[in-house]
């Protein structure tokens, strides 16, 4: 009988041979070891599934989005964030958008910086490139590397070759080799990017698409598109606060708030996200964690705290419709283990759900307070915003495990048909055509 070779076996001597590469369950070239900031706890869960991650490490993210919409603004943020992580930062800046008082007041420290001016994708491609061999050059000789986050804002701006020789020649005839150049720079990068765990940060213009239904499209091509592992969409609308330094500035606008919409993600969900960025006080981290928030997750939500001599006189009152609203209960006994606590002075309270209410009730807090102080550390701790993660958010926005024909949703087939048919209508449509 033959000798048999194991798999394992096959593994070893190739590992010989290629090195980079090994059984998966010991391979971490391309795995996310860490996952930076964004500053906001919402977008945090859109890009990765959890209020606590962020942009990925070892990855490249794409935030694309009209003039005006937060991509330099989110871009500056993580940097700072990154820095905390002990990051340095490469900013390929190809717009002339950022200096050194611009990174102060974002509290990131310009010593840890690299400023690095882009005028062109070969230009790009050729600093990346000499960034890589020197790094690797120094492992190699095994000398340990500082970890680097690298950000290109933007790269809709950048010029080609032919650009720029065109604009000396006063040649104009339209330039049609951005997306082979971008093709090739994303082609030399992406796997040197993963493989020194090396964080790709890159802002991007859009552009009106073309059609009866025309969308909103990134510009690059296929290059940007297919090696980034998340592509966001930045819109924004106007918020006018009535902030006490904008009417003195007699200034109506005060900030915008920024939805961001999900084009690609290898990591979770394409759910959309909207958070607020203020022109005064920068992005408070909480918000748009408030649609998420509610007294089953965490023990906070509108409505009001009661004692218990007020619930024993208030509960014969309710009405089927009040009691509804709490989970249908049907005996005092019942609400009262449903929605009763042990305050901190041990006085037993209760939570009475009221949608339209002006304050909101919070259990660790045995109290209720305004509106204005949800958004604060103070309400959402560290345990609370566990809580939200763990009950709400990683459910909601994690991809699902899909390992066998037994985790499969079958009350979906009724939708999948509906798409099918849909997808048949199509085909008959080009045949006729």
């Amino acid at each position: 009988m033959a000798k048999k070779m194991s798999f394992a076996d096959l593994d070893n001597k190739m590992s010989k041979i290629s090195p980079k590469g090994s059984i998966l369950s010991k391979n971490a070239f391309s795995r996310v070891d860490e996952w930076i900031n964004t500053g906001n706890y919402m977008f945090n869960a859109q890009l990765s599934g959890s209020i606590f991650g962020g942009f990925p490490n070892s990855r490249s993210v794409m935030l694309s989005g009209d003039p005006g919409t937060g991509k330099t603004f989110l871009t500056l943020n993580a940097c700072r964030e990154a820095q905390k992580m002990g990051y340095e930062i490469i900013y390929c800046d190809t717009e002339a958008a950022v200096d050194e008082d611009v990174m102060v007041k974002f509290g990131i420290d310009p010593d840890r910086v690299r400023y690095q001016p882009i005028g062109s994708v070969s230009e790009m491609r050729t600093f990346a490139s000499n960034l890589i061999a020197t790094i690797k050059g120094a492992v190699e000789s095994g000398i340990e590397v500082p970890k680097i986050m690298m950000v290109l804002d933007s790269l809709g701006n950048m010029a080609t070759s032919k650009e720029k020789a065109d604009a000396e020649s006063g040649h104009t005839a339209k330039d049609m080799t951005k997306q082979g150049e971008l093709r090739s720079m994303f082609r030399v990068l992406t796997t040197d990017l993963a493989e020194f765990k090396i964080p790709f940060i890159i802002t991007n213009h859009t552009y009106q698409g073309f059609g009866m239904f025309a969308t909103k499209e990134v510009s690059g091509g296929g290059g940007a598109k297919f090696n980034a592992s998340i592509i966001t969409m930045l819109g924004k609308s106007k918020l006018d606060e009535g902030n006490a330094k904008a009417k003195e500035a007699e200034m109506k606008q005060t900030g915008i708030i920024v939805t961001s919409r999900i084009m690609k993600n290898r990591f979770s969900r394409p759910i959309p996200v909207r958070f607020h960025i203020s022109f005064f006080n920068g992005m408070n981290p909480y918000t748009g964690l408030e649609k998420y928030i509610t007294w089953e997750s965490c023990g906070i939500e509108r409505g009001k705290v009661y004692d218990e001599k007020t619930i024993d006189k208030e509960f014969p009152k309710w009405s089927d419709a009040v009691k509804k609203t709490h989970n249908g209960v049907k005996t005092l006994e019942e609400y009262k283990e449903q929605f009763g606590w042990k305050s901190k002075d041990g006085e037993m309270l209760f939570f009475f759900r009221m949608p339209t209410a002006r304050s909101i009730a919070v259990r660790h807090l045995d109290k209720q307070i305004a509106p204005s102080e949800l958004f604060t550390p103070t309400v959402l701790t560290e345990q609370v915003l566990h809580e939200i993660d763990d009950k709400v958010i990683k459910p909601l926005f994690q991809l699902p495990e899909i390992g066998s024909m037994n985790q499969i949703d079958f009350t979906e087939l009724e939708e999948i048909a509906e798409i099918v048919d849909a997808a048949n209508a199509l085909d008959g449509e080009e045949e006729n055509d």
